[in-house]
């Protein structure tokens, strides 16, 4: 996600917006809606850390647990490691910068409006399958994202995985947007080919509907 490097160290992105009256009322919902406070206040960041550092710890024990029965020590002790600094680089540098998505969610609500947003919110319809919906104006992803629909640059296939370590290949119905952020709507599922992508054909069209820009 392409963002300002000002915008990342300035603390006023790093919390959840503040209203009052009608506009608290209907920000609040907006935010239970999203998860946003669950994500991003300075306690869901704490929960992130804390639970992202026990999971560190727990995976790099079993990793040197195994190391202890096999011959081949490296490869888990590497991994072992690995998850070790994962741990770690989480508890001590994650939140330690504005997110992305918290950078938005202040700009489209300052530049838009609380009640616009609130109104779009409401109107929006959920994508089978998934956490996102579709308002006339904003897409709405319910695991912590909020994007305007005329920003919308392009809707592709997104491929994970399948590298030469062995893993299988995944596939994703993604959208890109002007800043160069994404958001991964759905799996694509299906024991073939044509089910996959009939399924992106499918998502393509809902977002075609919206957004000019992919007409």
């Amino acid at each position: 996600i392409m963002m300002d490097t000002k915008d990342l160290k300035n603390t006023k992105y790093m919390d959840v917006p503040v209203f009052s009256g009608y506009e608290k009322d209907m920000f609040d919902e907006i935010d239970r809606f999203l998860g946003m406070s669950a994500k991003y206040s300075p306690k869901g960041v704490r929960r992130t850390k804390v639970l992202s550092f026990i999971g560190g710890l727990v995976s790099a024990a079993v990793f040197f647990y195994g190391a202890a029965f096999t011959e081949k020590k490296f490869c888990p002790i590497v991994a072992g490691i690995l998850f070790l600094l994962t741990g770690f680089s989480m508890l001590f540098f994650y939140g330690n910068k504005a997110f992305p998505a918290m950078i938005r969610l202040h700009r489209i609500l300052e530049e838009d409006g609380v009640d616009r947003v609130y109104d779009d919110m409401k109107r929006s319809v959920k994508i089978n399958g998934t956490s996102v919906y579709l308002g006339d104006d904003y897409i709405f992803d319910c695991s912590g994202d909020l994007f305007r629909i005329n920003e919308v640059k392009n809707v592709f296939i997104y491929e994970f995985g399948g590298t030469r370590t062995g893993s299988i290949k995944t596939y994703y119905a993604c959208v890109e947007f002007n800043d160069s952020s994404r958001l991964l709507v759905k799996r694509l599922t299906g024991l073939t080919e044509e089910k996959r992508i009939q399924q992106f054909i499918d998502i393509k069209a809902l977002f075609e509907e919206k957004c000019r820009t992919l007409r």
